[in-house]
């Protein structure tokens, strides 16, 4: 607003609508504001607004259309302090708004870090089955304060119970692998969901299922011929046995087992 304002500040007419209020000014502008921003200043037809009360009007509605959004945002899913933070400022609200938005969200228990670390930790953690690394690791990301963090508990029998049922799921995924590279590969991806070596060895040793000797033996010799037709177009001799067991090394297979099976073509 610039120049004079006396006569564009001059309330002229008040319209209050079942979710909104409508302030008509004598300049013809209207302000649509919500029900607190109303009553938030003594407004009343013929009353002529200075610049500040006209600004830090403005401001509050602001404010209260930035609150209506955080609790749109709240409604879909949980969010930390942090987190809706960063939303509030991406969709523009500033600093002092945001501030002040999240204090009265968490005045209201609308916004408890808290309550959302705990959540995480049992029940989300439970769900999609992370370790204890995992669940601190995503939790300092999303702004939860150390203070929390280290309140938090996470039982050993817990850790291992959903480390077993992730077992169970990738056992199924590496059913094709050999009984070697399959418990390594178990193992790897319980230590990438945040699970200790040693919780991570123990479910892979309960819930790998391995497989059948004279199988994988099988297995061995149809590997090992593909891969004496693959290198032996191009190499022969010490260089095309090399690669042959370097290629069946790589697929999981025991380094024994494939010195046995090539001392037999030999």
């Amino acid at each position: 607003m610039s120049g004079n304002q006396t006569g564009e500040l001059t309330i002229k007419e008040i319209k209050k609508k079942p979710s909104s209020v409508v302030v008509v000014f004598s300049s013809g502008e209207k302000w649509n504001l919500s029900p607190s921003t109303f009553t938030e200043s003594p407004l009343y037809e013929g009353k002529t607004l200075t610049e500040k009360e006209a600004a830090d009007l403005l401001r509050f509605q602001q404010e209260e259309e930035y609150y209506d959004k955080a609790l749109a945002l709240l409604e879909k899913q949980n969010y930390t302090v942090s987190v809706l933070s960063r939303k509030l400022l991406d969709k523009g609200a500033d600093k002092a708004q945001v501030s002040s938005i999240c204090l009265r969200l968490q005045e209201e228990g609308l916004l408890d870090d808290k309550r959302y670390a705990k959540t995480y930790a049992e029940d989300v953690a439970r769900i999609r089955c992370l370790g204890k690394r995992r669940v601190l690791f995503d939790l300092k990301k999303k702004g939860i304060r150390d203070d929390i963090l280290s309140s938090l508990s996470f039982p050993e029998e817990a850790e291992l119970e959903k480390a077993r049922e992730a077992a169970n799921l990738f056992d199924r995924k590496y059913a094709r692998a050999t009984n070697l590279s399959k418990k390594a590969k178990v193992i790897k991806n319980l230590m990438e969901r945040g699970f200790s070596e040693e919780i991570a060895r123990q479910a892979a040793n309960e819930k790998v299922t391995m497989n059948d000797m004279e199988d994988e033996k099988a297995r061995l010799r149809a590997s090992y011929e593909l891969a004496q037709i693959r290198y032996g177009r191009k190499y022969e001799g010490y260089e095309k046995k090399k690669r042959v067991v370097a290629y069946l090394l790589k697929q999981g297979y025991r380094y024994e087992d494939i010195l046995a099976l090539s001392g037999e073509e030999d």
